[in-house]
Parts: structure tokens; sequence; C-alpha cells
């Protein structure tokens, strides 16, 4: 769907970056279980650190699924409010701007927030970016201990 200038220019970074920042997030977390499996096939670990290395990672997964659901959710509620405010103006969807959904503009907000908004309008972005570094933290954490499990 194609949005207005005005919506588009603040939203559609923040969401391709969101997507690019998780994405690679799963394709780390995801390669870790080579690394492992690597690890085991070469014998340089036992079959309990084995269990200990793909024990760690539910957390990642966890959190990663977590924040992917979250914003799978806002974006329908997005559509859902792009669409009820263009029936309301009676123009095509891709005709509603940003000034037309205020006050609800904090809606479309991943990274950063949008326009004025409110406490409310931090939360969504505050959970996201504090929910991206937890995921690079853990997933760090699992290589150096593979890593230091080698050496």
């Amino acid at each position: 769907m194609k949005l207005d200038a005005s919506i588009a220019q603040v939203y559609e970074p923040q969401h391709a970056l969101f997507g690019r920042l998780v994405r690679m997030c799963f394709t780390f977390a995801g390669c870790y279980w080579i690394v492992i499996y690597l690890l085991q096939w070469l014998s340089l670990i036992d079959h309990d650190q084995l269990r200990d290395f793909r024990s760690g990672q539910t957390m990642i997964y966890f959190i990663l699924l977590s924040l992917w659901g979250i914003e799978y959710l806002r974006e329908t509620r997005r559509l859902k409010l792009l669409i009820r405010r263009s029936e309301e103006l009676d123009v095509c969807v891709s005709r509603v701007t940003l000034s037309d959904l205020h006050p609800k503009i904090g809606g479309f907000a991943i990274l950063r927030p949008i326009g004025a908004s409110s406490v409310r309008g931090w939360v969504f972005p505050f959970l996201n970016i504090t929910g991206l570094a937890v995921a690079v933290y853990l997933i760090v954490q699992r290589y150096v201990a593979a890593i230091s499990a080698v050496l």
C-alpha cells in the first residue's frame, strides 16, 4: 500500500531499519546452531556442553519473536487506523496525511518517537531498542561462550 509522503517519510525508514535489525539478529542466532554443531562434530565439546549451548538460545528467540509479533500487531493497528481515517475523510488511504492521524501518530513510531509524542509514544520505541540491544548482547554472549569452550 502506498502511503502519503508525510507518513512514508517518518515511518518507512524506521520500519525498514527495524526489519533489517531483527532479521540480522535472527541470522546470527541461527548461525550459532551451525557453530555449536560443528564444535560437537569436531569433538571440541561434549553432549552436556551442547545441551547448555542449545538451551541458551531460548531467551534470544523469545525476545526476537516477541519483538516481531508485537510489531506485527502494531502494523495491523496502523492499517486499521489508516483505513478508518480514510473512510472518515472520504478519501483514498494513500491520501491520508500524518496531520490527519493526529493525535494517534505515535502509533507509527518504531525506533524513535514521531512528532511531539506523549510518554505513551516513547514506550514502543524504548521497548524495541531495549529488546534489540538485549538480543544482540545475548547473541554475542553465546558466541563468546562457544569460543571460550574451545580455548
